[in-house]
């Protein structure tokens, strides 16, 4: 662990980055859901946790990691670098939004308002 001393000298300061990139990403984040689907369509198509030591590699994917994606264990992936290792493969990968009109909301919880304040004394 660096030490106080260090901390000026950003550049000097060197870390393993498990010891300070985990982030712990909560279930019900909605982050989580596409990193875990995009991390187990990439396990299911290099063969399942069986090719951590031969085939993942050969596509870029270092073995800890290939282990930590087949455990279901994303906090240390980000979305571009699973998309990113996805078309590496040659796979592709399609994003669906889905979005009500915040507009129309935000005026009537305005004219909601606005009422509330007229009716109270």
């Amino acid at each position: 662990m660096p030490s106080l001393r260090d901390a000026g000298n950003w550049f000097l300061i060197r870390a393993a980055p498990s010891a300070y990139c985990r982030m712990t990403i909560a279930h019900d984040d909605p982050v989580y859901a596409p990193r875990l689907q995009l991390a187990r369509e990439l396990v299911r198509s290099l063969g399942g946790p069986s090719s951590q030591h031969v085939i993942a590699p050969y596509f870029g994917i270092s073995q800890p990691r290939m282990s930590e994606l087949s455990r279901d264990l994303v906090e240390r992936c980000t979305i571009e670098w699973l998309v990113r290792r996805i078309h590496h493969l040659g796979g592709s990968v399609t994003i669906t939004v889905t979005l009500g009109d915040s507009t129309r909301d935000w005026s009537t919880a305005m004219r909601a308002r606005s009422r509330a304040r007229r009716a109270a004394p």
